[in-house]
């Protein structure tokens, strides 16, 4: 679909006041941005692309704008902000809101249509004559690829516009987006063209020949019309995998080898799960990622192999220690150790991640690097997060705090010693700070599998009267997003 300069004329001051958000709750001034998004993608005029295309590409794309520096500069830094941080946060201030329609009535508007509209394009060269099975699973490859590799020429690919590079190129871009039309439709084909190769070296030992046959036509058709199938796309050949393997095991050689030197339980008491355990899935997911990286033409030094295990090794080892707990809270207490059990079952992976969450925190330089500029005057820590550390240690009575008891415990505490190193500039502040803290840290290790109604982990908490375990648990999973949002915020992570 070739891209539509809409009229925008109705996105006026307080445009998206009164408009309905969803069955009978409106819209009032205080909004958040993907709400305003939402509304956008309804009110913006036809024809358009597919609206859930449009809603995500719009999305993407304002947070890509709100990283540029010339946006912030000509719009405002606080709708800059807004564009790409806390991105569910209801915040009000019209006159924000308004900078930030302004930059999709400017700019947002046409490039997500621009990018959502070549799925229109994509369809026209799907395969034909397919079983219904197989043109189904086709299917899901013609939307998010494609238009993340739109997106993504639009901003790196100069025929495609280096769209976000100045005002001058965004601008010129704007002026006349077919100019670059062609290029970005040849970019997402490429990599339409890629997933297609890619299930086609998977399926074709168990596929028919005349399935075969047609989605080989189609991938010498793309090839022909639009270049060689996107790398990223494709399949890793022998030697790709052999080169990553060797790269991977000669630095475990020479970086680990005084690591781990004994096989060691990852609970004390339990076998099921040892650090050769950790070591072999660490592996395996970090062979998977420096394969893909090696993929995209990223060497493989020293600096990214220590980053990749790494961080594989953690997640590992994380993990594992909570399918290990999980198992374990279906035995009998005799079989493990009473230190892991000083808060009975449906507490040990409480404890568990209550461990991580303060691990987590006190490796955050919160001091030296949070979202409004405050500085602590020297000091290594502050009083916010020392409170939120030293409550995150005492797992057990924090386990059994509501949200209201824990801010008045927050309360009592800084009324109690009145402290002179705080981060924040007021009582009001600070508190809200180390409550933002405890709550950031602790949504930022705990997964959404990780919270049940009830399979030996009290992570849900008890129901209201009438509310079903399923509607609990949303609103659990809703709230740790909202904790993990507000702590992209203040530490400024938000991309």
């Amino acid at each position: 679909m070739p891209p539509q300069s809409a009229n925008t004329d109705w996105a006026t001051s307080r445009w998206w006041v009164g408009r309905e958000l969803d069955r009978g709750r409106f819209a009032e001034e205080p909004i958040s941005r993907n709400q305003l998004i939402a509304l956008w993608v309804r009110a913006t005029a036809e024809p358009k692309p597919n609206v859930k295309h449009l809603a995500e590409d719009l999305a993407a794309w304002m947070g890509t704008l709100g990283s540029a520096e010339w946006v912030a500069q000509r719009f405002s830094s606080e709708a800059s902000r807004r564009l790409r941080l806390g991105t569910n946060e209801v915040l009000g201030g019209v006159e924000v809101w308004d900078l930030v329609s302004a930059v999709a009535v400017e700019y947002g508007d046409t490039l997500a249509r621009c990018s959502a509209g070549v799925v229109a394009d994509i369809r026209l060269e799907r395969p034909g004559g397919l079983p219904a099975r197989i043109a189904q699973v086709l299917r899901k490859y013609e939307d998010g690829p494609p238009r993340t590799a739109a997106r993504h020429a639009m901003v790196n690919s100069e025929a495609c516009g280096t769209v976000v590079e100045s005002r001058n190129h965004a601008d010129r871009f704007i002026d006349n987006p077919n100019r670059c039309r062609s290029a970005i439709v040849a970019a997402s084909m490429r990599s339409y063209n890629g997933k297609l190769t890619e299930y086609r070296e998977r399926i074709d030992d168990a596929s028919d020949e005349e399935v075969s046959d047609s989605i080989a036509a189609a991938i010498e058709r793309l090839t022909e019309l639009y270049g060689e199938a996107d790398v990223s796309d494709r399949l890793p050949t022998e030697h790709e995998i052999s080169y990553v393997e060797d790269k991977l095991d000669r630095f475990l050689t020479e970086a680990c080898s005084s690591r781990f030197r004994s096989d060691l339980p990852l609970l004390e008491g339990s076998t099921l799960y040892t650090t050769a355990d950790v070591r072999g899935e660490a592996w395996r997911r970090a062979r998977r990622n420096l394969l893909r990286l090696h993929m995209d033409s990223v060497e493989l030094d020293e600096k990214t192999l220590t980053e990749v295990y790494g961080s594989n090794f953690a997640r590992a080892r994380q993990d594992l220690q909570r399918a290990l707990i999980r198992e374990n809270a279906r035995k009998s207490a005799s079989e493990l150790d009473t230190a892991h059990l000083e808060l009975g079952y449906r507490s040990t992976e409480t404890k568990t991640l209550f461990t991580q969450a303060r691990s987590y925190l006190a490796q955050t330089p919160i001091e030296s690097d949070n979202a409004w500029g405050w500085k602590c005057d020297g000091r290594v820590i502050c009083w916010e997060r020392a409170i939120a550390l030293e409550i995150l240690a005492d797992a057990g009575s924090l386990a059994g705090y509501g949200a209201s008891a824990l801010e008045q415990a927050l309360r009592e505490r800084y009324d109690q010693v009145c402290p002179s190193d705080t981060l924040a500039p007021t009582r009001t502040a600070s508190i809200a700070l180390a409550l933002q803290l405890t709550r950031g840290a602790l949504a930022s290790v705990i997964h959404d599998d990780d919270v049940f109604g009830n399979d030996g982990v009290d992570l849900v908490g008890s129901r209201k009267p009438g509310q079903t375990w399923a509607g609990k648990t949303a609103d659990v999973l809703s709230a740790l997003r909202g904790h993990r949002v507000a702590w992209d915020r203040l530490t400024g992570k938000a991309v």
